[in-house]
């Protein structure tokens, strides 16, 4: 598990990463390898599109030049399922994080009790998460991450696994059999040949769903009701 903050004053986030520091060497099940700190937004930012940095963000909301909610949006773009926790000493504000699907959001004047619930949710939820299938591709077998099947259709009588970082993976095995193997409720079928990870769904309108990357998939007249049903329950922290 790897835990990046971003906070402008350095006096605070030297006292956030040593308090993350004993809360690893506290809940040795957490598997905290890595806190990165960053006192510019715009440096974290720079580094994220580098590399894939971390697993949890935990962003202050008063940062300069691009503030907490700003970074936020960016990171949902390129790595949707991440943790994101946001601190701020503005509890008013606490209303706006959840537009940018923050999983917490932690009072600096409560930061100890706050943090510690935020990270043992947070933790257990990436750990569910992160179920892996088998995958079968052409002479190739390996395991694929679920949160990274964006959805899964079958076109001329072949399985496609859209995935976000690895393209289209063709598989043999048929939907109805992937969907049962997967047994997962973040999936959920949008018609008879399609059905969708509801986490990189933004969007559901008469006229389909919005993937995070901008794909508009089709839903069904019959399964319409559920669908909406579902993507809304999912949408709920």
């Amino acid at each position: 598990m790897r835990i990046a903050v971003c906070d402008d004053n350095s006096i605070e986030l030297a006292n956030i990463k040593k308090w993350i520091k004993n809360y690893s060497q506290i809940h040795l099940e957490s598997d905290i390898k890595d806190i990165i700190c960053f006192t510019s937004s715009l440096q974290m930012w720079f580094e994220i599109q580098e590399n894939d940095i971390a697993d949890i963000y935990i962003l202050d909301v008063d940062i300069p030049k691009m503030n907490g909610f700003e970074l936020a949006e960016k990171i949902r773009k390129r790595k949707s399922a991440s943790i994101i926790i946001f601190l701020t000493a503005h509890t008013e504000l606490a209303y706006k994080g959840y537009q940018y699907q923050a999983f917490r959001y932690v009072r600096k004047l409560n930061l100890e009790k706050e943090l510690t619930e935020a990270l043992d949710s947070g933790i257990a939820y990436l750990k569910e998460k992160r179920k892996v299938i088998s995958i079968q591709h052409y002479s190739d077998c390996f395991q694929l991450l679920y949160e990274e099947i964006m959805y899964v259709n079958c076109y001329s009588h072949q399985l496609k696994i859209h995935t976000e970082s690895f393209g289209i993976i063709s598989e043999k095995r048929s939907l109805r059999e992937l969907f049962k193997d997967l047994n997962d409720d973040r999936f959920q079928y949008i018609d008879r040949s399609c059905f969708v990870n509801l986490d990189f769904v933004i969007a559901i309108d008469k006229n389909g769903v919005t993937l995070k990357d901008g794909q508009k998939l089709s839903v069904s007249r019959r399964l319409f009701p559920s669908v909406k049903s579902s993507v809304i329950r999912s949408w709920t922290p």
